[in-house]
This record gives structure tokens, sequence and C-alpha cells, in this order.
């Protein structure tokens, strides 16, 4: 639960940092084979390896201060590299791929051949799915920070290769059929597919990539305490902005060596960023949404502008049934 609740409203000194996973508990399912090398066990170890860098507040992204600290590219480095030595100490997860995953994409990965939707990405069971897919999100997220500003380089492409896995995940696990496998994944206190799903939108290639998310988010429906239809609608509306900005602005787009679509979502610095808050009083589900200021070079501390607020009610099935939006 400490973990989840980091993931979306992010505070400090999370009690996961401690090194012994005896400090907390872990979810039902996580409870076999305890003690043992087991699935679950290299959960815990990874979610530890996360916690601990909890103090770069980007890693796990909130935006309850105006500023935002960046991380150092020597300090993320070390974050991949501690990430890549678990990867390499978790054969149980990858080993229950069905196909051979590649460390790192290929320098001449063509983003535009990838299909949408994407091919499924299965494993033989659904919580090393979720190992697999909690790795790429925080993989895609270091290496974001580490994207030039200006221009699309091999960290962008970095971070679109595991943003995509991750969608061939969730296409994976929206296909299984294992009723075991089902239940583990609407456990109430768990990380779910659509939390991932959610938190790598902002880093999609493309607004196929982003329409894809949504779908799937709405197929994912409730997953124990996360709603992927609130998530949903959270992103629909945050499109709804970007093309209202789009038309808004008079300068010319930025120039890209990446396709066409890419260059209408913009470069990763410079996407909008959602911020889903719990239902006001009314039971209105509210969200924010923000900017980053343009970033210079060697720049450490970034401001932070919320742009506008929507709120909106859902019917029973999670679709929208009237927005607001305040500009702010």
């Amino acid at each position: 639960l400490d973990f989840l609740a980091q993931s979306i409203f992010p505070y400090t000194q999370p009690s996961l940092r401690e090194t012994s996973q005896h400090k907390y508990t872990i979810p039902y399912s996580f409870v076999a084979g305890s003690g043992q090398h087991t699935i679950p066990s290299e959960r815990v170890k990874l979610i530890q390896i996360i916690s601990r860098y909890n103090d770069l507040d980007n890693i796990i992204w909130g935006p309850w201060s105006s500023k935002s600290s960046r991380p150092s590219p020597e300090v993320l480095t070390r974050f991949q590299m501690e990430l890549l030595n678990w990867r390499d100490n978790s054969p149980l997860t990858f080993e229950s791929c069905y196909e051979s995953l590649t460390v790192l994409p290929e320098c001449n990965e063509t983003l535009d051949a990838l299909p949408i939707p994407p091919k499924p990405l299965s494993f033989q069971s659904a919580l090393a799915a979720l190992n697999a897919a909690l790795y790429n999100n925080y993989m895609a997220c270091s290496f974001s920070m580490l994207s030039n500003d200006s221009n699309f380089d091999h960290n962008a492409l970095c971070t679109f290769h595991f943003v995509y896995q991750n969608l061939r995940i969730a296409e994976g696990l929206t296909a299984a059929s294992n009723v075991l496998d089902r239940q583990i994944l609407n456990e109430d206190i768990d990380i779910s597919i659509s939390l991932l799903l959610y938190l790598g939108f902002r880093r999609c290639y493309s607004r196929a990539w982003q329409k894809w998310t949504i779908q799937i988010l709405r197929q994912c429906g409730r997953q124990g305490l996360l709603d992927g239809s609130a998530f949903a609608n959270t992103l629909d509306n945050l499109c709804l902005l970007q093309l209202r900005a789009e038309l808004q602005s008079s300068s010319p787009r930025h120039k890209c060596t990446l396709a066409p679509s890419t260059c209408d979502i913009g470069l990763l610095h410079e996407r909008i960023l959602p911020l889903l808050q719990p239902r006001d009083d009314s039971d209105n589900l509210v969200a924010y949404y923000l900017r980053h200021d343009t970033v210079t070079p060697g720049q450490k501390d970034i401001m932070l502008h919320i742009i506008a607020r929507a709120t909106w009610k859902q019917d029973e099935h999670g679709n929208i049934i009237s927005v607001n939006f305040d500009y702010l």
C-alpha cells in the first residue's frame, strides 16, 4: 500500500526504504514461497531499489511543489545500473516471458513500424508480467530525464522502447485467460497494469500509442484501488488540452528527426503532465494539468505551472457524463 500510494501521491521517506522486507506487509498473493527465491520476492527487491531513490522527486514524479529538481545524470545512471543488476538477478521474472527480451533497444529500431494495437507480450505468470512492466516504467522514466531537451536522441529512443514493451505487456494481460492470475490482478492492494499505463502515457511515441493506451485503460476498469476509467478520462481530457494548446500556439512546430506524429505530441519535457486528485465534495473527479517551464542546459530546478483544472462525473460504466475545464 505504501508503494502504491507513492506512485500516485509521492511523499518523503516511505517505509519501503527499509532494507528488511519484514518491516512491512505485502499482498496475500506474495506470501506463498516466502523466504525462497520467487517471482514475488523479485518484485519486493525491485520496489526496494525504487524506494531507495525516492529522494529523486522525478523518479516518482509528484507536483506537490512548484519546483521539480532534476537528478544529476550520474545519479540517474547509477539508478539505471541498479535496475539492470536487478534484471540480471531476476531469472524467474524474465524466464517467464515467452520471448527473449533485449536489454536495450537496437540503435536502428524503427518506431514507426511498430504496430498498434501491439503484438501481445505474454508471460507464464501475470505477476512476472507486472514485475517486468514495473521495471520498464522506471527505465523509461530515467531515460526520459536523461534525454536532450531540444532533440530526440538515443535516450528518447530507449524511453519509447520501454513504453512500447509495456503496451505489449498490457495487451498480453488483457488477453490472458488464467483465472487465478486475474484474481491476483484485482487484489485490493497491489500495483496494476493500469497504473503503469497511466504513468507511461506522457512518454508515448505517437498519438496512436496514446489513443490505444486510453482504450486499454477503459478495458481494465477497476483493479483493486485503481480505476482504469478514471485514468482514461484524465488522459482524454489531457488530449483535449493538448489540441487546444496547439490551436492557440502561434510558434512554428519544433523540428525533429522522428516521425511527424511524434512532433504533434512534442518533446518529452514539453508535454502536459496530469495529476488526478481524489473526488471532491460533490463526488466529481478532479484533475490538474501542468507544464514545465522551458529548460536551459544545466538547469536543476524546473518550475511547474498549472494550466488547467478539469472536473467531471462518470456513469457506472466509467464514461464521462459531463466535464468542466477551468483554464488557469
